[in-house]
């Protein structure tokens, strides 16, 4: 296998003749038996992820009828979800084949009509870099996911490879949380089986010998005690804005936190706030606060506008998750003033539903 580059997603096939991971039902894989991807509020799903939109295919769970793979890709059964994974912003041009990230977005919704969005985009450098652009490309992804009625997806790190390192168990968690605040629906892992050649992958959840790395048990953990219950809550509801808060020196391209009719005020360290609506009930919002350390914990008071008609806010006590994460937010359901929201990006029947 030649040295991945960025977007270059293989078609990952289960079936007979696919090795199965020692000690791992195929029926308790963290994702799929081969390809792990955990969409939210779902114990597990398999698809197929391609370069290009020459699409290869693989066997599905059932999704509502509707959901289009591509223009010139009919689908000739039902169980089957092909789909294209898309390159990050630190793609070239000769790889995007347009002049800007932009652009490329643009040119492939125009193109393919697709069901929705995926990208990868992997931050963690050796032995403890950042890559800031992240946050912009999930700000153009969301950007266009909004815009075009389409659920997003990403690929998060999940394997030793080039000047990639291995995450830990927090920064698992991180890339999840910064993905689910920008309004991410479908959360996937690069990679389940560590690829060859060694000297390119050094280790992902499953090792070369098929045995469970502690990473393994690390997304299982995060797939079924945070991601399964915090899907029930998010997969519906709509990303209405994205904010960075206490930052010295915020990245390119994000929003920065502004008291509104729903969180007036934050104080304390740096955090992104994802907010969502349901547009039935424009009565209630979701509010995600995601560390913007991985290493340490936070504690980030805020301050709801407005009163319920029935009494007072109250916040909930202070709380810390596995993630690090803890918030004295409450958003109570008192509407504020009427706002234009983007388009519901469940307008389109969705895969991860």
């Amino acid at each position: 296998m030649a040295p991945r580059t960025p977007g270059s997603h293989r078609a990952w096939r289960t079936g007979t003749g696919h090795r199965q991971a020692k000690g791992v039902p195929a029926n308790r894989a963290i994702g799929a038996a081969s390809l792990a991807v955990a969409i939210l509020g779902s114990p597990g799903c398999a698809a197929s992820a391609a370069p290009d939109p020459r699409l290869s295919t693989r066997k599905a769970p059932r999704h509502p009828k509707g959901t289009r793979s591509g223009k010139g890709h009919d689908r000739a059964r039902g169980d089957l979800l092909p789909y294209v994974n898309l390159f990050p912003t630190y793609a070239n041009a000769k790889q995007l084949g347009t002049p800007t990230y932009q652009d490329y977005l643009d040119r492939y919704v125009g193109d393919v009509d697709p069901a929705f969005l995926s990208f990868d985009h992997y931050a963690l450098f050796k032995p403890s870099g950042v890559r800031d652009d992240s946050f912009y490309n999930w700000v153009l992804v969301r950007n266009k996911a909004l815009q075009s009625s389409l659920p997003s997806w990403v690929f998060i790190l999940a394997c030793e490879h080039l000047a990639y390192r291995l995450p830990t168990e927090a920064e698992l968690h991180w890339q999840t949380n910064v993905s689910l605040a920008y309004g991410c629906k479908g959360i996937q892992y690069f990679t389940y089986w560590t690829p060859e050649p060694p000297e390119v992958f050094q280790q992902a959840l499953i090792s070369r010998e098929g045995e469970r790395t502690p990473l393994y048990d690390a997304a299982a953990r995060i797939n079924n005690d945070y991601l399964r219950p915090v899907g029930r809550q998010l997969l519906p509801p709509t990303s209405e804005s994205v904010t960075h808060f206490g930052e010295a020196t915020p990245p390119m391209g994000v929003e920065i936190f502004h008291g509104d009719s729903w969180v007036s005020s934050a104080s304390g360290s740096a955090v992104i706030l994802g907010r969502f609506f349901d547009r039935p009930a424009q009565e209630r919002r979701w509010l995600l606060v995601v560390n913007r350390s991985f290493g340490r914990g936070r504690v980030l008071p805020a301050k709801n506008s407005s009163t319920p008609a029935s009494g007072p806010a109250k916040p909930n006590a202070p709380r810390r998750s596995r993630c690090g994460i803890s918030t004295t937010t409450t958003i109570e359901p008192t509407p504020p003033p009427t706002t234009n929201h983007p388009p519901h990006a469940s307008g389109r029947p969705s895969p991860t539903s």
